[in-house]
């Protein structure tokens, strides 16, 4: 009887152990917009969206704006508001300065979520959050970030060569009998032809009577086109110890 309980009970905590990430810290909100660039129905959406992240990750997720840091570095006060107000260990947070001359965002990751969460998905999802912050749509950017992330932390899975690289190797194999016989007939046949391209010109078939060149500027100068690129950081939190991973890009 008492070996089936413990049995019973075992069950029980695998079943809930997916909700164990989220269960103390529900109450606490997911979206504080101090700033207040988003509607009530924004909130509402970006709130959803939050908790299927939490669900569908196992990581925290926190939304916060703000129109100052209090003179503060972006990312300590971000990262110091994540840890100090009760969020869980694991997990990501996006601050969204508005403040006048240093508007920007920054997200960080913390503890294991820190280990997905590398440099090159950062910059993957700050790209994908950038035409929608430049145009001022702040809810479609943050969604389109989220989005990003979530898949970036989609393990990647093995898949079978492409029919299409199949077919072509069959056909590579058709081909080599198909050439050998070519070969034997293309051997059977007389060819004569030119020994050079030049000798299939015709002389005196062309007249070049104006060989100047004009430019419509006499100085040129190729300027590449910078593409912007998010500061990445990785180093351990003041507050708790936590291991981070951030990153940040100005708008």
């Amino acid at each position: 009887m008492k070996r089936r309980l413990l049995i019973f009970i075992a069950v029980l905590l695998l079943a809930i152990l997916p909700m164990s990430v989220y269960a103390a810290n529900q109450n606490l909100p997911r979206v504080i917009d101090d700033a207040e660039i988003f509607t009530p129905s924004q909130e509402l959406d970006l709130t959803s969206r939050i908790w299927d992240f939490v669900h569908n990750t196992g990581f925290d997720f926190v939304l916060y704006t703000d129109v100052t840091t209090d003179g503060r570095m972006v990312e300590t006060y971000a990262e110091n508001y994540y840890e100090l107000n009760g969020y869980d260990w694991d997990g990501m947070i996006l601050f969204i300065c508005m403040e006048e001359g240093n508007r920007c965002w920054y997200s960080a990751a913390f503890g294991k979520c820190a280990d997905l969460y590398t440099a090159k998905l950062g910059n993957y999802a700050d790209d994908k959050m950038m035409p929608f912050m430049s145009a001022g749509n702040y809810a479609d950017g943050v969604m389109a970030f989220i989005d990003t992330v979530e898949k970036g932390f989609e393990p990647e899975e093995e898949t079978p060569p492409p029919l299409g690289m199949l077919g072509g190797i069959a056909a590579a194999i058709g081909l080599i009998p198909a050439s050998a016989s070519r070969a034997k007939a293309r051997s059977g046949m007389k060819i004569e032809g030119k020994r050079n391209a030049g000798a299939y010109a015709i002389r005196n078939s062309l007249t070049v009577r104006n060989k100047s060149v004009n430019f419509l500027y006499s100085e040129t100068e190729k300027i590449p086109k910078q593409k912007e690129k998010s500061e990445h950081t990785e180093h351990t939190s003041a507050v708790r110890g936590n291991q981070v991973s951030g990153s940040k890009r100005n708008f």
